[in-house]
């Protein structure tokens, strides 16, 4: 009886070894590529925004919907920030035609994120006569949509005239 076991089993070692010191017969390489489309970061707030009340009085002039996305494909957070120009009636340059931009005041009422997003709301009185801060989206959790509601509170000093008081708010996102 002729065993053959201990011949294949050298045989198949013998050719284990080869093709390991040996190498892989051929080989090739491919490059991957994949492009993450990002979009903008953004801010849109109302054109129009109005309040009245009398002299010597408190005015609330709501600022509903300032809608902010983050559409960058990063999860870097962002500020959402606001000033004001003085608001002016007439000219302007006369006694009670000017109410300070220092003395209006943001507070933010609510930041809604569209989705499950987080974010971060400071809070209220800021003023709007510097850059006041009116959300923060949170790093790492606040890509995606979110509108802003807040208020600017006017304090109407008792030499106010008569008359419709205009001014520009500027809302920036970064």
């Amino acid at each position: 009886m002729i065993r053959r076991r201990p011949l294949i089993a050298a045989t198949v070692a013998a050719a284990s070894m080869l093709a390991f010191v040996a190498g892989p017969s051929g080989a090739d390489e491919t490059t991957i590529t994949v492009t993450i489309a990002g979009g903008n970061l953004t801010i849109d707030a109302p054109d129009t925004v109005t309040g009245s009340g009398a002299v010597n009085s408190v005015v609330t002039v709501d600022v509903p919907s300032v809608a902010i996305a983050d559409e960058r494909g990063s999860l870097l957070g962002w500020t959402a920030t606001a000033s004001a120009t003085d608001l002016t009636t007439g000219g302007g340059d006369e006694t009670g035609e000017t109410i300070l931009a220092a003395s209006l005041l943001w507070g933010t009422d609510s930041i809604t994120p569209h989705d499950e997003q987080a974010a971060i709301s400071l809070p209220a009185g800021g003023s709007l006569g510097v850059s006041s801060v009116i959300a923060v989206g949170a790093p790492l959790l606040s890509p995606g949509a979110f509108t802003v509601d807040g208020a600017i509170t006017v304090p109407v000093p008792v030499t106010a005239r008569a008359g419709e008081y205009t001014g520009t708010l500027t809302t920036t996102i970064s």
